[in-house]
């Protein structure tokens, strides 16, 4: 496989949740533009993808959409061409990817979850994915978490490919431990399995693709992810200068 092919040159950020359970706090911004040792989530996917070679990335919007405009712009301060999809209604992490399935058909990209703090490279799975001939159909990063309850668990094969994923699974219904990082390469053809609409990856979208077949690589990072999805999350994460 060529280099040009191996290359990811696009990647969707998905900033546009606005998360009930921190209604409490009165937040005067998007959970993407929260600050971590001085600089904005956001910013620093920007950075990561940057430094990757992305040269296109595309960012949903709905709660806040001008504060996000504003800190980013059109990408220029990070040599990226940023293109912006407003949802009157959330269209869910899937739904918001494929919203901009016209500018996605031609070759693999980068789905990023834009409130997460993610201390591994992209390169991890972008060297994953294309590491395996054929490549998988979607490579999705796993990080090991002791409570489960609020996240996507995969149960993968000794090669890593993932069997099942369950999204906050009951406790005592699976042994697995690898949960689903909020970072994926997907190849074009995925899109088709999207149905318009609202829909998740995490609750619909990754189950109905293990059902149909796809292949499913799941990339076993030593990195951590930390989400802003609570109160007490926020805080942790926005008070660090670092987080390992």
């Amino acid at each position: 496989m060529s280099d040009a092919v191996r290359r990811v040159r696009r990647a969707v950020i998905l900033a546009a949740g606005k998360s009930s359970r921190l209604d409490s706090l009165k937040l005067d911004r998007p959970k993407p533009t929260i600050e971590v040792g001085g600089h904005p989530l956001l910013v620093r996917h920007l950075e990561q993808c940057a430094r990757q070679g992305i040269e296109e990335v595309f960012i949903n919007l709905h709660h806040m959409p001008e504060k996000i405009q504003s800190l980013v712009g059109d990408g220029s301060q990070w040599k990226v061409k940023v293109t912006y999809n407003f949802e009157p209604v959330l269209a869910g992490t899937a739904g918001g990817v494929k919203n901009f399935a016209e500018h996605l058909r031609d070759e693999p990209f980068l789905v990023i979850y834009g409130d997460n703090y993610c201390t591994f490279s992209l390169d991890e799975i972008i060297q994953a994915h294309f590491a395996l001939l054929p490549p998988p159909d979607m490579s999705m990063v796993l990080f090991e978490l002791e409570d489960i309850s609020g996240s996507g668990v995969a149960v993968c094969d000794p090669n890593n490919m993932i069997q099942s994923f369950i999204e906050k699974p009951v406790p005592g219904t699976t042994d697995s431990h690898w949960v689903n990082a909020g970072v994926y390469v997907m190849e074009p053809h995925l899109l088709d399995v999207i149905p318009d609409g609202p829909n998740d990856f995490g609750r619909e979208i990754i189950s109905r693709y293990l059902t149909s077949g796809k292949r499913i690589l799941g990339v076993k990072t030593q990195g951590r992810v930390y989400a802003v999805d609570t109160p007490e999350l926020l805080q942790r994460v926005a008070s660090a200068q670092t987080l390992t």
